[in-house]
C-alpha cells in the first residue's frame, strides 16, 4: 500500500497570526494574515503566505468590505494592498493602501477600522 500523505509538500507555516485592534460591530470573513515579514526572501516557507487572499472582513452598519491580500501572489517583490469597498467587490473602491511593511499595513488596518466605524469613509 503506497503512501498518499501530503506531509512535506507543502512548507510549514509556523508563525502566529497578527495581532490586530479591531474595533466592535466588524465581521471577519477570514483571517490568514500571519505576523511574518514577506518582503524577504530568508525564509523559503514565507512564499506560501504570499497570496491575494490574507484578510476580510466587513462592517455591516456601514455597508463596508476590508480586503488584504499580497499582490502580485507569491511574488517575494511584491507588496501588501489594502482595499475598501462600498458594499462588496462589485461596489465602488473607497480606499487603497499598498506597502511592503507589515507594520504600516498593521497601522493602516487600525485606522481603517476606526474611521469606517465613526462613519467617515
Amino acid at each position: 500500500m503506497s503512501d498518499t500523505s501530503l506531509e512535506g509538500l507543502f512548507p510549514k507555516i509556523t508563525a502566529p497570526l497578527q495581532p490586530l485592534r479591531i474595533e466592535p460591530g466588524w465581521a471577519i470573513s477570514y483571517n490568514e494574515f500571519l505576523e511574518a515579514d514577506l518582503d524577504t526572501d530568508e525564509d523559503p516557507n514565507t512564499w506560501a503566505m504570499r497570496k491575494q487572499d490574507l484578510f476580510q472582513a466587513t462592517q455591516k452598519r456601514r455597508n463596508r468590505l476590508l480586503d488584504l491580500g499580497w499582490h502580485p501572489e507569491q511574488e517575494v517583490d511584491g507588496a501588501f494592498r489594502l482595499q475598501v469597498y462600498e458594499g462588496d467587490f462589485t461596489g465602488r473602491q473607497l480606499h487603497e493602501f499598498s506597502s511592503r511593511n507589515r507594520l504600516e499595513v498593521v497601522a493602516e488596518m487600525e485606522r481603517l477600522f476606526l474611521v469606517i466605524n465613526r462613519g467617515d469613509l
